[in-house]
């Protein structure tokens, strides 16, 4: 009885982290689909990893101590639901609240010149956003109630920004996000690389400090790769 516990006990574990890395591994297979990125948002997009990468290895401290608890502990059920539900928060499939900022990006004119006026945000301004508010230690992100999550995609189809394959509205749009400090991010953002290029583009950064942010969870289907269901062995004692 003792052995199957253990088998199974692996086998949840054993889950928990390969759904960690199927993240990550299909996070960079979809950054390879559409790598066109230039210098400034390579550079940015480094500084993410590094972040990302110090992230996975606290995760896998987590799961080492869930493990032992799991070890020592009588409440199996519990350790195991606890686990779970902090897996879920990480993963962006829980909604969230918090302290944080409003960001708007709005045309930085309204009259139309040289042939027509900016109607919306290109692809490749969102990711350079997105990277640096990540590098800003932003604890959630939601687009125009997109939940940014490690499986995410910002692509540009037929000149229109596409979030999880969502089609972006016009200008102007609006990003919440989640952080401990909402005070530091406001000055980051308002004196970052995105700010400064945004005004270069004709649009417009502002940032509102918030008490209080309520970010909704990812509400589609994930689908993760580089893993397979264990098969039950029946019989074991």
């Amino acid at each position: 009885m003792r052995k199957k516990f253990n088998i199974w006990l692996m086998t949840f574990i054993t889950a928990i982290v390969g759904f960690l890395f199927a993240f990550v591994f299909d996070y960079e297979e979809v950054n390879e689909e559409r790598d066109t990125r230039s210098v400034n948002e390579l550079r940015q997009a480094i500084a993410v990893e590094e972040e990302r990468q110090r992230s996975i290895n606290e995760e896998i401290e987590e799961l080492e101590l869930t493990l032992e608890k799991l070890k020592q502990t009588e409440d199996v059920e519990r350790t195991m639901r606890e686990a779970l539900e902090n897996l879920e928060d990480n993963a962006g499939l829980t909604e969230v609240s918090g302290p944080g900022l409003r960001v708007d990006i709005t045309p930085s004119f309204e009259e139309a010149y040289m042939g027509g006026g900016i109607r919306s945000i290109p692809a490749h301004l969102l990711r350079m956003l997105i990277n640096e508010l990540n590098a800003f230690q932003a604890d959630a992100i939601v687009i125009e109630e997109q939940r940014l999550i490690s499986l995410s995609a910002v692509r540009e189809v037929e000149g229109a920004t596409y979030v999880n394959g969502r089609r972006l509205s016009n200008l102007p749009i609006t990003i919440r996000v989640l952080t401990e400090d909402p005070e530091r991010m406001y000055h980051e953002i308002m004196s970052s690389q995105s700010e400064e290029t945004f005004r270069f583009e004709n649009l417009k950064i502002s940032a509102t400090q918030k008490e209080q942010l309520d970010i909704p969870s990812f509400n589609q289907t994930i689908i993760v790769e580089h893993m397979n269901p264990v098969e039950d062995t029946e019989g074991e004692t």
